[in-house]
């Protein structure tokens, strides 16, 4: 435990549109408990433009970014593909915490292997949704799980304006690519929605997760791809149904919300959009007629995500368990499996 003086240091893995619009503003808002001390990228220009906007120190690789004492927490911002060899290696050099962005990694055996090493490190692994750590979220949460019933429907519905930052998303393989002999149209379909799934869905899929009374037996019972850029998803766990729903449209509004329903309850959230750093999101709890509200708060997930690694370190709270990191992979891999295997099989109809 550190002194109430000392910040932890931290470094971060890639300059991308992630780091520079999330990581560093967030960082830059909680200077008294995080010191930003270096960055690397494989782009040796981009880093050091990025670490003189800051003030840090640009790396001059990964390896001496993770052999520097006075980094404690390390960021992980790389493409996926990445994720599990260098947060692996962040443990093994004896790093306190991994912030990896999601997806968590590109297998199974990736998210066992992180764990796995978590815990013989005794280092903490997070990933980086956002959502999670919103006070909107966790005013939901904290009133979903003191009702008597479960909800026996979840709906996710994200609408965003163009994003280039989701097109690069639906180009990454998160999961094994379709044969090679497959018709390219066959392949560019289930790509998309792979990428999809796994860059935009992914961001509430934990919470989804947590709604859910069991997430072991997931069913999608229907999948298509919206174009340019979306899905429509339906999903069975058990009794209860989730729709998952988001489309990138032409205009500017955005609409970013999650709805648990029972027969006695409903619970909402409403998020602000990726990259914005405006407040947290709001939410609403009804029941038995009544409703009880949760405004906007100053800080959003971005914040909570690094408050909650501060919390970790200095004791203030309970770390988690590795193997929730790992829940959280497995149950999102999942339906971006079968959503890809409904997509490739209707292609080919």
């Amino acid at each position: 435990m550190r002194a109430m003086t000392q910040r932890w240091g931290v470094g971060l893995v890639g300059s991308g549109l992630v780091t520079r619009s999330i990581h560093i503003p967030a960082l830059a808002a909680l200077g008294d408990l995080f010191a930003l001390r270096s960055l690397w990228d494989v782009n040796p220009a981009l880093a050091q433009a990025t670490a003189a906007s800051c003030g840090a120190q640009a790396a001059p690789s990964l390896e001496a970014m993770l052999a520097d004492p006075a980094i404690d927490v390390v960021m992980i911002g790389s493409p996926a593909q990445f994720h599990a060899g260098q947060a692996i290696a962040a443990l093994r050099a004896g790093k306190k915490a991994v912030l990896v962005e999601k997806p968590l990694c590109s297998t199974p055996q990736e998210a066992e292997d992180i764990a796995q090493v978590a815990r013989e490190t005794g280092g903490l692994v997070l990933v980086g949704a956002m959502h999670l750590f919103d006070p909107a979220w966790r005013f939901m949460e904290q009133q979903v799980a003191a009702q008597d019933s479960a909800p026996s429907l979840i709906r996710s519905c994200i609408i965003l304006p163009p994003n280039g930052r989701f097109d690069q998303w639906a180009s990454e393989e998160i999961l094994p690519p379709p044969p090679a002999g497959s018709p390219p149209l066959l392949r560019s379909e289930v790509m998309m929605m792979e990428g999809a799934i796994m860059g935009l869905a992914i961001h509430d899929l934990p919470l989804v997760r947590r709604l859910l009374r069991d997430d072991a037996g997931v069913q999608v019972t229907s999948a298509k791809r919206l174009s340019p850029f979306g899905y429509m998803l339906s999903i069975k766990a058990g009794e209860q149904l989730v729709d998952l729903f988001a489309f990138m449209h032409g205009h500017w509004r955005p609409e970013w919300t999650l709805t648990a329903t029972a027969l006695d309850w409903q619970a909402h959230a409403e998020f602000t959009p990726s990259f914005v750093m405006a407040g947290s999101g709001s939410a609403s709890f009804t029941a038995k007629g009544a409703s009880h509200a949760m405004i906007p708060q100053a800080d959003n997930g971005y914040a909570g995500e690094w408050q909650a690694i501060a919390a970790f370190l200095s004791g203030e709270a309970a770390p988690p368990d590795p193997q929730d990191v790992v829940r959280d992979f497995l149950f999102a891999h999942a339906i971006a499996q079968q959503a890809c295997a409904l997509v490739a099989k209707e292609m080919a109809q």
